[in-house]
């Protein structure tokens, strides 16, 4: 109805009979007119308030689920729901404490959220980073906090658990760590190759000017000759020290794998000659060159194929193949050691981490593998332990191979 300001109220109007008459006529009504405007527009509020919570809670992109003061499940979000996997609707978590659904790994972390689901109860926000477990077995770290929900009076009568997603900032600042780490192994490499190289550089020479004054029947002239390979082999060591440490700012290059690996195998060979094995090349199956950056080629070829050398017994053979499957660049090395054990495989591409003993003769510090996976994994590749019937140990390296231009070095 109109009232009399122009504005429209909204008005219940009932009756009913209340006497008849001996024919049955209706003899009395009784009605009641009532004003229900305010009665609506709190309804409709209420209505209102109920459709912009369930807007907000299904479509936020953070974990929520929403508690009864006993911290069993009332709703959940569908980013909830997603990580339980789609065999799981809201009707299989209703009622289920908390603590007790499928998300959460372990007993241990279960009991911390039942101990914050019991402080959110008494009034407190509860904030901690836990583990969770989605439907295929990851485990995502969290920040989880449980909040009591009050009414007009301010008592408790709900608890919402709210939880974000940290495990990509986690896996960022490790892997920040490990380039900070990394890079200044690089620097300090590359420092001190070109500490070397000054005074090698003295010695070079001032042993050409030697060398022409040696007459050939002089009874020492044949270390004239070994000098020479001398001076040029420690030359080689340092100028592959620093390039296989340095970053290269343009990843479009192709490399020549062919002679990339030929030249590592020679150089390693030298410089491995007293552990008397042998490193055999197998290429037939690569083209000459491949579209990836030279620099993760030649990290990849000299770390894996030194670290083979370092692990094989006297007299072993080390194993290089080469070849593109499936567009993809495929670097395999085997060598014939113990293998890797395995305590260490989730850890061996981590820095500073050395499957070789602190004092053998060939133990280095770690970090040729955390450097091969580092810039593997930043052109879409990846590195494995490959256990061979034969024995030994054999990492397979697979790299995309990408139009040239396409992909830039880190």
């Amino acid at each position: 109805l109109r009232d009399p300001s122009g504005g429209w109220r909204w008005r219940v109007d009932r009756g009913r009979v209340i006497e008849r008459d001996a024919d049955g006529v209706p003899a009395q009504m009784l009605g009641v007119s009532g004003d229900v405007s305010e009665r609506r527009r709190i309804d409709e509020e209420r209505e209102s308030t109920e459709r912009r919570f369930r807007a907000i809670f299904d479509s936020a992109y953070h974990f929520q689920a929403l508690l009864d003061l006993t911290g069993r499940v009332l709703e959940a979000n569908p980013t909830a729901l997603r990580l339980l996997g789609p065999a799981i609707g809201i009707e299989n978590l209703q009622g289920v404490e908390f603590w007790q659904a499928a998300w959460w790994p372990t007993a241990a972390v279960r009991d911390r959220i039942e101990t914050a689901a019991r402080c959110a109860r008494e009034g407190d926000t509860v904030t901690q980073e836990v583990e969770l477990q989605n439907a295929e077995g990851d485990r995502l770290s969290f920040d989880l906090s449980l909040k009591p929900i009050r009414d007009v009076g301010g008592e408790v009568v709900q608890l919402l658990a709210e939880g974000r997603d940290l495990t990509a900032a986690r896996r960022a600042e490790a892997q920040l760590r490990e380039v900070e780490a990394l890079s200044s192994i690089g620097r300090i490499a590359a420092r001190v190759a070109h500490e070397i190289n000054n005074p090698l550089a003295g010695i070079q020479n001032c042993f050409l000017l030697l060398r022409d004054v040696i007459p050939p029947e002089h009874p020492h002239y044949a270390y004239v000759a070994a000098m020479d390979r001398e001076i040029g082999r420690i030359a080689n060591v340092t100028r592959q020290l620093y390039e296989t440490y340095r970053s290269e700012g343009n990843g479009a290059r192709g490399a020549g794998v062919r002679t990339l690996i030929g030249d590592a195998v020679a150089l390693l060979e030298q410089v491995n000659r007293q552990s008397k094995v042998r490193i055999h090349a197998e290429l037939e199956a690569v083209p000459s060159e491949v579209s990836i950056p030279e620099s993760v080629l030649r990290q990849s070829v000299y770390n894996l194929v030194q670290n083979a050398v370092e692990a094989s017994p006297p007299g072993g053979t080390v194993t290089v193949k080469a070849s593109v499957v499936d567009s993809m660049f495929v670097l395999t090395v085997r060598d014939e050691g113990p293998g890797v054990p395995g305590e260490l495989r989730t850890r061996i591409f981590q820095p500073f981490v050395s499957s070789k003993e602190r004092n053998a003769a060939a133990s280095g510090v770690g970090i040729g593998l955390s450097m091969v996976q580092r810039s593997v994994t930043a052109l879409g590749g990846t590195i494995d332990i490959v256990d061979p019937p034969q024995g030994g140990a054999e990492f397979v390296v697979r790299i995309p191979l990408s139009p040239p231009g396409s992909r830039v070095a880190t």
